[in-house]
């Protein structure tokens, strides 16, 4: 009876235990279970991944080969667009090219000549006077017949050109002198004589103002004589008279002072001054300086071209003063008395 209590209890014993091991084998077999699906989800997941990749990369290529293909059709397009463009502007091109070689053939022949010009003036060396270099170089003088004769049998080519200038302007060929000066300029340039280039802009100066062609080019080349010649003070004469003849009496005003301060006695200058202060309508400033200029040259009335007699004869009808317009009688009869002495 005992052995049958033992052994059952025994059986019972055996099968208490063996539920744990069962339990446990139960448990690690879904555990791996578990495992396993996670590790096929991450590779299914993976595998997604790359095929996303894969298609996305195959996009990109795909837009990137359509960019490219849209470029070069464009870059074709150009080129054909180009040659044809080319083309037909090419052959205008052509003509217009072939008309400025040929405008720069005639221009070079034109400075050869120029050059060939300068040449001969710079080869003489001048035998003239003193006194006659002077004459041909003042346009307030005669040249006489014993001057040209001179000029003619010992000047240099550039004088022999000064007084041909010099005659075209007595003749009143002004533009053909004007063209022969800027000539004279030329070679002046080329001899790289600065002394006689200040004498020629001082003379293309006086005859755009004198013969009222251009006021602003006379002003212009007075202003190139005094760069070259500050001390040119028939420069700033002439530029005083064309700023006059524009009106613009203070700037004529002060170029004419400016004479006075390089030659005292210019007796021109002063004269010039008297016109200024009469047209600013400062009488007694302006008798003053007329009195001055015939103190100093009492044969200025020789001088006076028409212009001068018209505006003393204007202020003397107008003047209200009896004082001031007995002065401008006495002024006006000095320079009459001298002018018919001519």
């Amino acid at each position: 009876m005992n052995k049958i209590i033992l052994l059952i209890t025994l059986i019972g014993f055996n099968a208490y235990a063996q539920r744990p091991i069962e339990h446990t084998y139960s448990m690690n077999s879904m555990f791996i279970q578990q495992l396993q699906n996670q590790k096929i989800e991450s590779l299914e997941n993976q595998v997604d991944k790359a095929i996303n990749h894969q298609t996305l990369r195959k996009q990109v290529l795909d837009s990137q080969e359509n960019t490219i293909s849209w470029w070069l059709s464009l870059i074709a397009i150009a080129i054909v667009f180009g040659g044809v463009f080319n083309h037909f502007v090419t052959r205008g091109k052509i003509k217009e090219f072939k008309q400025l070689n040929k405008d720069a053939q005639e221009e070079l022949e034109k400075i050869k000549q120029h050059e060939k010009t300068a040449k001969q003036g710079a080869e003489n060396i001048s035998k003239l006077s003193d006194k006659v270099k002077q004459t041909l170089l003042n346009p307030k003088k005669t040249l006489s017949k014993e001057i040209l004769k001179e000029v003619n049998q010992s000047g240099t080519k550039l004088e022999k050109m000064t007084a041909e200038a010099r005659q075209l302007e007595k003749s009143g060929k002004i533009q053909a002198a004007i063209d022969l000066w800027q000539q004279i300029l030329g070679i002046t340039k080329y001899q790289s004589n600065k002394e006689r280039q200040a004498e020629v802009y001082f003379y293309l100066g006086y005859l755009y103002g004198e013969n009222a062609i251009d006021y602003e080019k006379s002003i212009a080349f007075s202003n190139k004589a005094i760069e070259i010649k500050p001390n040119k003070h028939g420069a700033y004469n002439n530029m005083g008279a064309s700023y006059a003849r524009l009106g613009k009496h203070q700037q004529a005003l002060e170029a004419y002072q400016k004479a006075i301060k390089i030659k005292p006695d210019d007796h021109g200058a002063y004269y010039n001054i008297g016109n200024a202060y009469d047209a600013m309508k400062n009488f007694d400033k302006a008798i003053d300086n007329y009195n001055t200029a015939l103190k100093i040259n009492p044969s200025i009335g020789k001088e006076i071209d028409l212009e001068d007699w018209k505006i003393l004869t204007h202020r003397i009808k107008t003047l209200n003063d009896p004082t001031i317009k007995q002065q401008y009688q006495d002024i006006f009869n000095q320079l009459k008395g001298e002018q018919n002495k001519k």
